[in-house]
């Protein structure tokens, strides 16, 4: 017979033998003894004080002591300290005649605990007085370690199962639900006990997904496995969302369909995503055909992937033309594909850098072959797994058209404009002329003549007309006065013989003595003579600007400085006026009227550059620089 039903069959023995007190023969005593040895399970037996007065060697090993060493202890000395009330009450109730069988935790000597099962056997003495007890006991730590972790696990795949992000079911034969998750119950809004053993599947789904779903049960028992079948689930208070279901059968060991079990996904979020990508492709789509520029998408090797309507007109390609081909084709001509093919992002780019997010130039190619001129700007897309870029162009021919012809305009007009100024100054000469050659001799005669018919005249007549012949000489000498500053205004006779500075100077006098502004002439360099043409263009600048001081600036002072060196010629004038504020020097304006216009002209048609700055309250100042040696 096996060892464990030979101990217990002995445990009778022991019990009998210990009731009686018979002592047995030596023979069967020893037979006994050698079967207890060698049983897989720990034997002991207790004296009436609940002392051990015998342990087999396997039940010294699952105590942790030597056969020896546990002869004579309390059971109790044997129990961790935790365990040690319970473990007396125990043998308490066995003292009593009843027996126990617990669990507890045993203190080995080297203070590991280990958790042992026991049963307790008391022994009857004569007159039926208990006299001890034989217990069988068993190392259960390990399998007490396996349970709790078994129990662990599966609490663990209970929660997992509950608090999935999915829901879980599971139907019978006849579809009704008999195991729902609480993940899937939160979303339809029941109660476990409203669902489970009472609802049909078929309850939770909208009536056009119902027969669908019966024919795809109906399915399951054949193939055993059903995966991703959209459906669209009824919640208890009526509303209905999309679910993605996938099924397995499950059967008896006879093959036969027992129950399926199921995995579901609320879609809400992916159908919503689904519509708002279907809308937004719809509303790219006619963006794409609107669209009056060009719009070309380029993947990562620079092949088209999308040709609006718009880029089909421009390039004169069909779309299904276009798609495909490298868009250097199109739009960089000649050397610029090298720089393609460092990638779409240093299309029309002379090095590395990139072109992204920058408006440039480009020349573009039709399909016929001809050129044409683009505006263009990039944007790139970054997907999950490549870069998508989206090329914008424009074709600018009329533009470009415009300008040049807005260019011409302009130059004419500052053709017409220096021309005018030519005429202008030369007409002024021939008057300041005519009125020296002419007016000016004629009324130096007139002043003879006037002053010989004075000295000739009779004491008589004389006191008569005396006094209108010095009233007449005076007028005369005024007129006189008067058109030398007309001439001076007109070309003064300085600028040729003395030149600039020396004209600056008078002039400044001259302005001062006439509007009472304060005006400083400071000439830096070495003196020297500039050509007429520059002189002159320098004097008419200077003339306008204190011009216009007077007119608008409410000045005080004025300060002229004219400069000279090896590296040019720097004339400044600048005033404490009111100044204005930012506009466009270059455009006539109502305060301004053509004066600053004239003055760029001026230095323009010498070959200078003339440079305005002003503020509101900060006066204003003109600088007027001629870079190297004037011609």
């Amino acid at each position: 017979m096996p060892d464990g039903v030979r101990v217990f069959a002995v445990t009778d023995t022991l019990l009998a033998i210990a009731q009686t007190r018979k002592p047995l023969a030596s023979e069967a005593a020893c037979r006994y003894r050698r079967i207890l040895e060698a049983a897989d399970g720990g034997v002991l037996t207790t004296d009436t004080l609940g002392s051990i007065d015998y342990v087999n060697a396997r039940g010294a090993a699952i105590l942790g002591l030597d056969p020896e060493e546990t002869l004579g202890r309390s059971v109790l000395s044997l129990v961790a300290a935790g365990d040690l009330a319970r473990a007396a009450g125990m043998l308490d109730q066995v003292r009593r005649g009843v027996k126990q069988s617990g669990e507890f935790r045993v203190r080995h000597k080297d203070g590991v605990q280990r958790w042992v099962r026991f049963g307790f056997t008391p022994i009857a003495g004569e007159g039926g007085a208990g006299s001890g007890s034989v217990a069988l006991f068993e190392d259960v730590d390990d399998s007490k370690a396996l349970a709790e972790e078994k129990q662990s696990a599966s609490q663990e795949l209970h929660e997992l199962y509950h608090n999935a992000p999915c829901g879980y079911h599971s139907l019978d034969p006849q579809g009704v639900v008999i195991q729902i998750n609480d993940t899937e119950l939160g979303w339809l809004g029941y109660e476990r006990r409203e669902v489970i053993g009472t609802l049909r599947f078929t309850d939770l789904l909208a009536p056009p997904h119902r027969e669908t779903f019966c024919r795809n049960f109906g399915l399951l028992s054949e193939r055993g496995q059903l995966l991703d079948n959209e459906y669209e689930m009824v919640r208890k208070d009526g509303t209905v969302f999309p679910v993605l279901l996938s099924s397995t059968a499950l059967r008896d060991v006879d093959g036969k369909f027992i129950r399926s079990r199921a995995s579901v996904f609320d879609i809400s979020k992916r159908r919503r995503a689904e519509n708002e990508l279907g809308e937004s492709e719809v509303r790219n789509a006619a963006i794409l055909r609107a669209a009056l520029d060009c719009i070309v998408s380029i993947d990562s090797e620079g092949k088209i992937i999308e040709f609006n309507p718009a880029a089909e007109r421009t390039f004169r390609y069909t779309r299904e033309e276009a798609i495909g081909k490298d868009v250097a084709d199109l739009l960089n001509p000649g050397a610029l594909r090298d720089a393609r093919r460092r990638g779409p992002e240093h299309i029309g780019s002379a090095g590395n850098e990139t072109v992204l997010g920058k408006r440039m130039h480009l020349t573009a190619v039709r399909s016929d072959g001809s050129e044409f001129p683009v505006e263009f700007a990039m944007t790139a897309v970054q997907l999950r797994s490549r870069t998508i870029f989206t090329a914008y162009l424009r074709d600018i021919t009329k533009e470009r058209w415009a300008e040049q012809e807005l260019r011409r305009y302009a130059d004419r007009l500052r053709s017409i404009s220096r021309r005018l100024v030519e005429v202008q100054e030369s007409e002024r000469r021939a008057i300041a002329n005519r009125l020296h050659d002419m007016v000016g001799q004629k009324l130096t005669a007139l002043s003879i003549n006037l002053n010989i018919v004075k000295s000739q005249s009779s004491r008589s007549l004389a006191a008569n007309i005396d006094a209108k012949l010095d009233d007449s000489l005076a007028l005369v000498e005024e007129t006189v006065e008067s058109i030398r500053d007309v001439m001076a205004e007109l070309r003064p006779a300085l600028l040729d013989d003395y030149g600039l500075a020396p004209v600056l100077r008078w002039y400044a006098e001259q302005f001062t003595k006439r509007t009472g502004i304060a005006i400083e002439v400071i000439e830096q360099g070495t003196p020297r003579r500039l050509p007429a043409a520059v002189e002159e263009a320098l004097f008419r600048i200077v003339q306008e600007a204190l011009a216009n001081v007077a007119k608008y600036a409410g000045a005080k002072r004025v300060t002229v400085r004219l400069g000279a060196s090896p590296q040019g010629i720097c004339l400044a004038i600048g005033d404490d006026g009111c100044g204005f504020g930012p506009t466009n020097s270059h455009q006539p304006s109502k305060h301004h009227g053509w004066g600053l216009m004239i003055m760029q002209e001026r230095a323009a048609a010498v070959g200078a550059e003339l440079q305005v700055e002003s503020a509101i309250g900060h006066g204003t100042q003109i600088t007027v620089t001629l870079q190297g040696e004037p011609t």
